[in-house]
Protein backbone atom coordinates (compact mmCIF):
# COMPACT_ATOMS: atom_id res chain seq x y z
CA UNK A 1 0.00 0.00 0.00
CA UNK A 2 1.48 3.54 -1.00
CA UNK A 3 0.63 6.08 1.42
CA UNK A 4 0.42 9.27 0.68
CA UNK A 5 -1.40 11.63 3.17
CA UNK A 6 -2.96 14.95 1.47
CA UNK A 7 -5.01 16.57 4.68
CA UNK A 8 -4.32 17.34 8.01
CA UNK A 9 -3.94 14.86 11.00
CA UNK A 10 -7.64 13.13 11.67
CA UNK A 11 -9.67 14.93 13.92
CA UNK A 12 -12.48 12.33 14.63
CA UNK A 13 -13.38 9.11 12.89
CA UNK A 14 -15.48 5.85 13.61
CA UNK A 15 -14.44 4.43 16.94
CA UNK A 16 -14.87 0.49 17.41
CA UNK A 17 -13.97 -1.91 20.03
CA UNK A 18 -11.46 -4.36 20.01
CA UNK A 19 -10.59 -7.13 22.19
CA UNK A 20 -8.52 -10.42 22.84
CA UNK A 21 -9.54 -13.93 21.83
CA UNK A 22 -10.78 -14.87 24.75
CA UNK A 23 -12.83 -11.42 25.19
CA UNK A 24 -11.53 -10.50 29.00
CA UNK A 25 -9.84 -7.02 27.62
CA UNK A 26 -11.58 -4.86 25.42
CA UNK A 27 -10.01 -1.63 23.83
CA UNK A 28 -11.67 1.13 21.36
CA UNK A 29 -9.68 2.40 18.73
CA UNK A 30 -10.52 5.07 15.70
CA UNK A 31 -10.86 4.14 12.36
CA UNK A 32 -7.43 5.13 10.23
CA UNK A 33 -8.46 7.92 7.54
CA UNK A 34 -5.18 7.12 5.14
CA UNK A 35 -5.70 10.10 3.45
CA UNK A 36 -5.00 12.42 6.69
CA UNK A 37 -1.49 12.39 8.28
CA UNK A 38 -0.63 10.42 10.99
CA UNK A 39 -0.15 11.72 14.72
CA UNK A 40 3.26 12.23 16.37
CA UNK A 41 2.67 10.67 19.39
CA UNK A 42 2.95 6.81 20.68
CA UNK A 43 -0.22 4.75 20.67
CA UNK A 44 -1.24 1.17 19.10
CA UNK A 45 -1.81 0.13 15.56
CA UNK A 46 -4.30 -2.74 14.24
CA UNK A 47 -4.05 -3.42 11.03
CA UNK A 48 -6.85 -5.84 9.28
CA UNK A 49 -8.43 -7.26 5.78
CA UNK A 50 -11.30 -5.94 4.98
CA UNK A 51 -13.05 -8.80 6.37
CA UNK A 52 -11.54 -8.23 9.51
CA UNK A 53 -10.40 -11.76 10.34
CA UNK A 54 -6.60 -11.36 10.43
CA UNK A 55 -5.71 -8.75 12.46
CA UNK A 56 -2.31 -7.74 13.74
CA UNK A 57 -1.86 -5.14 16.50
CA UNK A 58 1.61 -3.64 16.51
CA UNK A 59 3.05 -0.85 19.37
CA UNK A 60 4.14 2.35 17.17
CA UNK A 61 6.02 5.59 19.18
CA UNK A 62 6.55 7.48 15.86
CA UNK A 63 3.62 7.52 13.67
CA UNK A 64 4.70 10.54 10.85
CA UNK A 65 8.17 8.10 10.56
CA UNK A 66 6.68 4.44 11.03
CA UNK A 67 3.39 4.18 9.22
CA UNK A 68 4.95 4.84 5.42
CA UNK A 69 7.06 1.84 6.05
CA UNK A 70 4.56 -0.49 8.14
CA UNK A 71 1.90 0.44 5.36
CA UNK A 72 4.21 -0.47 2.43
CA UNK A 73 3.96 -4.65 1.85
CA UNK A 74 0.50 -4.22 2.74
CA UNK A 75 -2.20 -4.15 0.11
CA UNK A 76 -4.28 -1.74 -0.94
CA UNK A 77 -7.67 -2.81 0.86
CA UNK A 78 -6.03 -2.86 4.51
CA UNK A 79 -7.62 -1.56 7.06
CA UNK A 80 -6.13 -0.03 10.45
CA UNK A 81 -7.31 1.19 13.66
CA UNK A 82 -5.67 3.43 15.87
CA UNK A 83 -5.33 4.97 19.30
CA UNK A 84 -2.68 7.28 20.99
CA UNK A 85 -1.51 5.70 24.40
CA UNK A 86 1.06 8.10 25.41
CA UNK A 87 2.13 6.25 28.96
CA UNK A 88 4.93 3.31 28.03
CA UNK A 89 2.94 1.46 31.05
CA UNK A 90 -0.05 2.19 29.69
CA UNK A 91 0.59 0.60 26.09
CA UNK A 92 2.52 -2.06 27.51
CA UNK A 93 -0.99 -3.15 28.89
CA UNK A 94 -2.68 -2.15 26.14
CA UNK A 95 -0.78 -4.66 23.98
CA UNK A 96 -0.80 -7.27 26.46
CA UNK A 97 -4.35 -6.92 26.96
CA UNK A 98 -5.51 -7.31 23.24
CA UNK A 99 -2.79 -9.74 22.51
CA UNK A 100 -0.58 -9.65 19.17
CA UNK A 101 -4.03 -10.86 17.28
CA UNK A 102 -6.86 -8.85 18.61
CA UNK A 103 -10.37 -9.78 17.29
CA UNK A 104 -12.82 -7.01 16.28
CA UNK A 105 -15.40 -7.22 18.96
CA UNK A 106 -17.50 -4.02 18.51
CA UNK A 107 -21.17 -5.70 19.00
CA UNK A 108 -23.98 -3.87 20.60
CA UNK A 109 -25.24 -5.62 23.43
Amino acid sequence: MRYSPKHAIQAGGDMRQWSNPKRTFRFSLVKVDFDCEPDAYPGVLILTDPSYKEATLLEVMDPRKELPKILEPLPDDTVAYWRIVREDDERKKVTAGLTANPIFDDILG
